[in-house]
Protein backbone atom coordinates (compact mmCIF):
# COMPACT_ATOMS: atom_id res chain seq x y z
CA UNK A 1 0.00 0.00 0.00
CA UNK A 2 1.33 3.43 -0.95
CA UNK A 3 1.30 6.06 1.78
CA UNK A 4 2.04 9.56 0.42
CA UNK A 5 5.44 10.71 1.65
CA UNK A 6 6.30 7.53 3.54
CA UNK A 7 9.50 6.73 1.67
CA UNK A 8 10.71 10.33 1.89
CA UNK A 9 9.86 10.37 5.61
CA UNK A 10 11.92 7.20 6.16
CA UNK A 11 14.85 8.68 4.22
CA UNK A 12 14.55 11.92 6.18
CA UNK A 13 14.65 10.08 9.49
CA UNK A 14 17.70 8.11 8.37
CA UNK A 15 19.39 11.38 7.40
CA UNK A 16 18.59 12.86 10.85
CA UNK A 17 20.05 9.77 12.54
CA UNK A 18 23.20 10.23 10.42
CA UNK A 19 23.30 13.94 11.35
CA UNK A 20 22.79 14.95 7.72
CA UNK A 21 20.38 17.74 8.50
CA UNK A 22 20.46 19.39 5.08
CA UNK A 23 19.42 16.16 3.38
CA UNK A 24 16.84 15.52 6.09
CA UNK A 25 15.26 18.90 5.35
CA UNK A 26 15.16 18.14 1.63
CA UNK A 27 13.51 14.76 2.23
CA UNK A 28 10.91 16.27 4.61
CA UNK A 29 10.08 19.08 2.18
CA UNK A 30 9.60 16.44 -0.53
CA UNK A 31 7.41 14.41 1.83
CA UNK A 32 5.12 17.37 2.54
CA UNK A 33 4.97 18.29 -1.15
CA UNK A 34 4.00 14.73 -2.05
CA UNK A 35 1.25 14.72 0.58
CA UNK A 36 -0.12 18.10 -0.57
CA UNK A 37 -0.10 17.03 -4.22
CA UNK A 38 -1.90 13.82 -3.34
CA UNK A 39 -4.65 15.74 -1.55
CA UNK A 40 -4.97 18.46 -4.18
CA UNK A 41 -5.15 16.00 -7.09
CA UNK A 42 -7.20 13.36 -5.28
CA UNK A 43 -4.40 10.83 -5.64
CA UNK A 44 -3.62 11.50 -9.31
CA UNK A 45 -0.12 12.88 -8.59
CA UNK A 46 1.70 9.54 -8.65
CA UNK A 47 3.63 10.63 -11.75
CA UNK A 48 4.95 13.61 -9.82
CA UNK A 49 5.75 11.35 -6.87
CA UNK A 50 8.22 9.37 -8.97
CA UNK A 51 9.93 12.57 -10.09
CA UNK A 52 10.35 13.91 -6.56
CA UNK A 53 11.81 10.64 -5.27
CA UNK A 54 14.26 10.48 -8.18
CA UNK A 55 15.34 14.10 -7.83
CA UNK A 56 16.04 13.83 -4.09
CA UNK A 57 17.78 10.46 -4.38
CA UNK A 58 19.89 11.36 -7.40
CA UNK A 59 21.56 14.42 -5.91
CA UNK A 60 24.35 12.87 -3.80
CA UNK A 61 25.48 10.14 -6.25
CA UNK A 62 27.69 12.33 -8.43
CA UNK A 63 30.90 11.61 -6.50
CA UNK A 64 33.75 10.25 -8.58
CA UNK A 65 36.04 7.83 -6.70
CA UNK A 66 39.02 5.62 -7.20
CA UNK A 67 38.50 1.90 -6.51
CA UNK A 68 40.07 2.42 -3.09
CA UNK A 69 37.94 5.52 -2.54
CA UNK A 70 34.71 3.60 -3.19
CA UNK A 71 35.47 1.57 -0.06
CA UNK A 72 35.93 4.80 1.90
CA UNK A 73 32.37 6.07 1.48
CA UNK A 74 29.74 5.02 4.02
CA UNK A 75 27.55 2.20 2.73
CA UNK A 76 27.72 -1.45 1.80
CA UNK A 77 31.18 -1.16 0.19
CA UNK A 78 32.82 0.54 3.20
CA UNK A 79 35.76 -1.49 4.51
CA UNK A 80 36.17 0.35 7.82
CA UNK A 81 34.29 2.59 10.18
CA UNK A 82 34.81 6.32 10.34
CA UNK A 83 34.10 6.96 6.68
CA UNK A 84 31.97 9.78 5.27
CA UNK A 85 28.63 9.48 3.53
CA UNK A 86 28.19 11.04 0.09
CA UNK A 87 26.38 14.03 1.64
CA UNK A 88 29.19 14.55 4.15
CA UNK A 89 31.76 14.44 1.32
CA UNK A 90 29.84 17.14 -0.52
CA UNK A 91 29.64 19.25 2.65
CA UNK A 92 33.37 18.85 3.28
CA UNK A 93 34.13 20.33 -0.15
CA UNK A 94 33.19 23.68 1.37
CA UNK A 95 35.98 23.46 3.95
CA UNK A 96 39.67 24.31 4.05
CA UNK A 97 41.78 23.09 1.12
CA UNK A 98 45.35 21.79 1.41
CA UNK A 99 47.65 19.99 -1.01
CA UNK A 100 49.26 16.66 -0.16
CA UNK A 101 52.95 16.04 -1.04
CA UNK A 102 51.93 13.78 -3.97
CA UNK A 103 49.62 16.45 -5.40
CA UNK A 104 46.32 15.13 -4.01
CA UNK A 105 43.82 17.69 -2.72
CA UNK A 106 42.90 17.49 0.97
CA UNK A 107 39.61 19.05 2.09
CA UNK A 108 39.02 19.60 5.80
CA UNK A 109 35.82 20.69 7.51
CA UNK A 110 35.54 21.27 11.26
CA UNK A 111 32.26 19.60 12.24
CA UNK A 112 32.49 20.18 15.97
CA UNK A 113 34.94 21.55 18.52
CA UNK A 114 38.22 19.82 17.65
CA UNK A 115 36.51 17.28 15.32
CA UNK A 116 37.12 17.22 11.58
CA UNK A 117 35.86 15.50 8.45
CA UNK A 118 38.59 14.98 5.83
CA UNK A 119 38.38 14.07 2.13
CA UNK A 120 41.49 13.27 0.08
CA UNK A 121 40.98 13.54 -3.69
CA UNK A 122 43.27 12.73 -6.59
CA UNK A 123 42.90 13.23 -10.32
CA UNK A 124 40.52 10.25 -10.56
CA UNK A 125 38.31 11.18 -7.61
CA UNK A 126 38.01 10.48 -3.89
CA UNK A 127 40.89 8.42 -2.51
CA UNK A 128 39.91 8.24 1.15
CA UNK A 129 37.76 9.90 3.83
CA UNK A 130 37.92 10.32 7.60
CA UNK A 131 34.94 11.12 9.82
CA UNK A 132 35.10 13.12 13.07
CA UNK A 133 38.84 12.72 13.65
CA UNK A 134 40.50 14.76 16.38
CA UNK A 135 43.02 17.52 15.83
CA UNK A 136 45.95 15.36 17.00
CA UNK A 137 45.06 12.58 14.54
CA UNK A 138 44.68 15.14 11.77
CA UNK A 139 48.05 16.71 12.62
CA UNK A 140 49.70 13.26 12.45
CA UNK A 141 48.13 12.62 9.02
CA UNK A 142 49.26 16.07 7.85
CA UNK A 143 52.84 15.37 8.92
CA UNK A 144 52.88 11.84 7.47
CA UNK A 145 51.48 12.83 4.05
CA UNK A 146 52.89 16.35 3.76
CA UNK A 147 49.68 18.38 3.79
CA UNK A 148 50.40 22.04 3.03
Amino acid sequence: MWVPGQRLFDQGMTAVENRQYGWAGAYFVGMVAEQVLTVLTLGEATAVRGATVCEVNAAPTAIQTTKHGAARIAGEAATRGGVLSEAEILATKGGRILTQADGAIVRILEVGPGKFNVVVEGEQGVITTFRHIGKNAMDRLAARYGWR
